[in-house]
């Protein structure tokens, strides 16, 4: 399951945990002890994947649980990823100090170990947390130093993040050519790694920066490109999937194609009210 949700398989990744939950299941009906790091472990799995399907109330119960176990038993490498998952699921919930504080705790255990693509993973995280809060030139620095660490060790998965990262800081302080780059260095990657979800949202990020330019046609291209690589892989984040419609959804306004629009905040409407997600709820009302 783990595999499958790493390579952005997320329904196998799903569909394999509810298997291991039938195990588990099975296992405390004949009075069977299950190891506490074994179901810390199904836990946080299983949370990390309710994340991606907008299950947010379920996920945070998880992780929490999942963070209590590993706590109880002790183990620093263990406790770190739940601290790192936690924070991830609050800066996704718009929920940034709370965010900030698992990542500090986190940044104090890897640093203890030290880990150091755990250090850069913190970084990155906060980074993302102080550019979302208004710090751009704080964020932009921690991203820097997240980058230069995951080049170091050829980590690509997260060079693809934290270019992603550092050229929506650049995007936000209207800098386009530089966002440009680093959206295009992601974007040669997920492709190369055959990221489908990676790619798809790279694509979106490119087609940001044309819009800004003035060329809407070549924005509407790469959106609908966008949207049939996750069409066809099946997988995305619900959160990628409502940011790309609601991109389709603004060129098609300035491009005045009523019907298309209509259509793209029915299709964000629907996704809406499968989710519990704060941020896909307000993509939903700005679409309105």
């Amino acid at each position: 399951s783990y595999a499958y949700y790493n390579l952005e398989e997320h329904s196998k990744a799903k569909s394999i945990i509810s298997q291991a939950e039938s195990v588990l299941l099975r296992f405390r009906s004949i009075n069977f002890n299950i190891p506490p790091f074994l179901e810390a472990n199904f836990l946080n799995i299983k949370g990390m994947i309710c994340i991606d399907f907008g299950e947010n109330d379920t996920a945070y119960d998880l992780l929490l649980s999942s963070l209590s176990l590993r706590e109880k038993i002790g183990n620093n490498r263990d406790i770190v990823k739940s601290l790192i998952h936690l924070g991830v699921f609050l800066r996704r919930t718009c929920e940034y100090n709370s965010a900030f504080k698992y990542f500090d705790k986190a940044l104090v255990i890897y640093n203890i170990l030290n880990n150091k693509r755990g250090i850069a993973l913190c970084f990155l995280n906060m980074g993302k947390i102080h550019a979302l809060m208004g710090d751009t030139e704080e964020g932009l620095e921690y991203c820097l130093k997240s980058i230069s660490v995951f080049e170091e060790s050829n980590n690509k998965p997260f060079v693809i993040s934290s270019s992603l990262s550092i050229g929506d800081i650049y995007f936000y302080k209207g800098e386009l050519n530089e966002a440009l780059s680093f959206y295009l260095k992601a974007k040669d990657l997920s492709e190369t790694l055959e990221l489908d979800n990676s790619f798809a949202y790279t694509l979106m990020k490119e087609a940001k920066i044309y819009s800004e330019k003035g060329n809407l046609s070549q924005a509407s291209q790469l959106l609908k490109q966008s949207y049939s690589v996750l069409q066809k892989s099946g997988e995305g984040e619900m959160d990628d999937l409502v940011e790309i419609l609601f991109e389709m959804l603004r060129i098609s306004i300035l491009e005045e194609d009523a019907p298309f629009s209509n259509d793209l905040v029915l299709k964000i409407k629907t996704i809406d009210e499968k989710n519990t997600s704060l941020e896909i709820h307000i993509i939903y009302l700005l679409s309105q």
